[in-house]
């Protein structure tokens, strides 16, 4: 079943944006499809960052949690000093997915 995560962050959201650009994503876009990442949006808040991804399963959705080369890029981010608070994770096994208009 498809997982999706929900993460939140507090902070300058130009910032967020610019450590996540920065340390997170090159490394996501090399082992996105190893985990079965399906989809990422990444949107400012008024208070911070807020981050929704869609896996294929939660088995992948945990295995690039637990890689050591994401958990490098995620701890590289954090140390810039931009997040304020603490980060949330929510995860929801999606019940219903489609694309487009279908």
């Amino acid at each position: 079943m498809k997982r999706l995560t929900i993460i939140r962050t507090s902070g300058n959201p130009d910032e967020l944006m610019k450590s996540k650009r920065e340390h997170i994503d090159p490394v996501m876009q090399r082992k996105a499809e190893e985990y079965g990442h399906l989809v990422h949006i990444a949107a400012r808040s008024d208070d911070g960052l807020v981050v929704i991804n869609l896996w294929e399963s939660e088995e992948g959705s945990q295995r690039a949690w637990e890689d050591p080369e994401l958990q490098e890029a995620r701890e590289a981010a954090g140390r810039n000093g931009a997040s304020t608070g603490k980060t949330t994770f929510e995860h929801y096994e999606v019940e219903d997915y489609r694309q487009g208009g279908g």
